[in-house]
């Protein structure tokens, strides 16, 4: 039986499978893929797997592969699948289980795993099923909207597949609005990267704004790219600057779970759509994919705005880079040192909100985050996954305070492989985007404070090269002397808490 499974999963997902093995099926089912060229990577937390066959579910488009044991095993992975769902990540999560001939005395270990699944999980399969059964499970991960899938390895009773609804499609209205447009922006989701179109949105003569998960599907250095789009920009986002000059939206997937707020879109919205949005009423009309040349025909005879986008992306760098040492410094010196060639990868915080806007991202697969669920801690097993599924190009990744300690174990992994990771640490002492919260409703700051910040005496013990940097010069310096050839490395880059708090203002509201 596992033998069976072992086929299907060798078929349906790519790279290492990651996790931490147990004693029962998941050590045969190893045993087997291991034998057959599938290395596996043991994690030091279930979660972090998940995340980081989600990273090369991401890179590759088809199912990562991830691990665990039934009951609390299952449950700490939960945690990372539940992002991967967020983050519209594809995995096969096969799990063990009790099986259905498992009378109710045997208790140890046993939890319900259908109720953890439910929300985490885009379809839910065991042993039980047929072949034909789990295969289409396990092709749904990669399926709009892409997802996790797990696969338990017993034969329960447990049966769960989501099935997309489509959208209701009105090419005439979607056609009418797009011809009559003079001056329509478009907004890209992440379906734009699955459907392969950056180069037809690169051709185009107005600004193309992306979702922070979508960030690269425009090669950023081009002038008709306008950055990211969130809902909830402040005084110099481009967003800011363009959108009351805009009389229509052109998503491209636009959904609303890719932004902030999609109440700052004051003009009509249309929406190339392969499933039914969230909120269908805020949408003037929808197309299908089917629908993208034409979609591309109709917006190739328009032009304006592009003459503004440059004049709001210059002055967004100037006011960034003429303030003192802080992360845009950072961000702006990765580019002199590294150009575009290589992988970002940016946790959740402030400094996140910068590096979101600053660094330009030529490719979908140079670029990694948590950008849906904004999840704390989660990029770093991202940028491990990644860098293990393609560690041609350097990794760069940027987190802060308060997710660095989440996974640190992992980089373990990083040391081991000789991976060209660097870990930019951005520290201020605290929470920094929650004492933004905290200072605007005059609340305590306090609780946000984290003592002895450093992270460089951990570093040195697990095997990373670590260094300090609390100006420019030093930083650049810093990343002058890092060979990516040596493996991973860290440099801890210091802030002051109450410039570093406030640098965000003037740009996500």
């Amino acid at each position: 039986m596992i033998e069976r499974v072992a086929k299907i999963l060798a078929e349906r997902t790519v790279g290492p499978s990651f996790g931490i093995p147990g004693g029962g099926p998941s050590l045969a089912l190893i045993d087997i893929m291991t034998a057959a060229g599938r290395p596996f990577i043991t994690t030091h937390f279930e979660g972090s797997a998940a995340l980081m066959a989600g990273a090369v579910g991401r890179l590759s488009g088809a199912p990562g592969l991830a691990m665990a044991i039934k009951g609390p095993g299952f449950a700490n992975m939960a945690a990372g699948l539940a992002t991967c769902r967020l983050e519209a990540l594809p995995v096969v999560a096969a799990v063990e289980a009790y099986g259905h001939d498992v009378g109710p005395i045997k208790q140890h270990k046993r939890l319900g795993h259908a109720g953890i699944a439910d929300d985490v999980a885009k379809a839910h399969v065991s042993l039980a099923a047929s072949t034909d059964e789990i295969t289409l499970a396990c092709a749904s991960a990669g399926e709009e909207t892409p997802g996790p899938v797990i696969l338990e390895l017993a034969e329960t009773s447990t049966g769960k597949m989501d099935t997309p609804k489509k959208p209701s499609t009105n090419q005439t209205e979607f056609f009418r609005l797009l011809t009559q447009a003079k001056t329509p922006v478009v907004i890209a989701g992440t379906l734009a990267i699955r459907y392969g179109v950056g180069a037809a949105l690169e051709s185009l003569d107005i600004p193309v704004f992306t979702t922070a998960a979508a960030k690269g599907v425009v090669d950023e250095r081009r002038v008709n790219a306008a950055g990211i789009f969130t809902g909830a920009g402040a005084d110099l986002a481009p967003e800011t600057q363009l959108m009351p000059g805009a009389d229509l939206v052109v998503g491209i997937g636009l959904r609303a779970q890719e932004l902030l707020s999609l109440d700052a879109i004051t003009c009509q919205i249309i929406s190339v759509e392969a499933v039914s949005p969230a909120a269908p009423n805020r949408y003037a009309a929808l197309v299908s994919p089917g629908e993208l040349t034409e979609t591309f025909a109709a917006l190739a005879g328009k032009s304006w705005g592009l003459d503004e986008l440059v004049t709001a992306k210059a002055n967004l760098a100037n006011a960034l880079l003429g303030a003192p040492f802080l992360p845009a410094h950072c961000f702006s010196a990765l580019g002199a040192r590294f150009g575009t060639g290589y992988r970002l990868v940016l946790d959740t915080g402030h400094f996140c909100t910068i590096g979101e806007h600053m660094t330009p991202v030529a490719a979908p697969d140079r670029y990694l985050s948590s950008a849906m669920g904004r999840s704390m801690g989660a990029a770093l097993p991202l940028a491990i996954g990644g860098a293990l599924h393609d560690a041609e190009i350097p990794t760069v990744l940027a987190i802060g305070d308060g997710g660095i300690g989440m996974f640190f174990s992992e980089l373990r992994i990083a040391v081991a492989h000789r991976l060209p990771i660097l870990v930019l640490f951005m520290r201020d002492g605290a929470f920094g985007s929650i004492r933004s919260a905290a200072k605007a409703r005059g609340l305590n700051e306090a609780p946000l404070i984290i003592g002895q910040p450093s992270w460089r005496g951990a570093a040195e013990g697990i095997g990373l090269q670590s260094t300090a940097a609390d100006d420019e010069q030093s930083f650049v310096d810093a990343l002058r002397e890092w060979r990516p050839a040596d493996g991973p490395g860290l440099i801890e880059v210091g802030f002051p808490a109450d410039p570093y708090r406030d640098m965000t203002s003037t740009l996500r509201s």
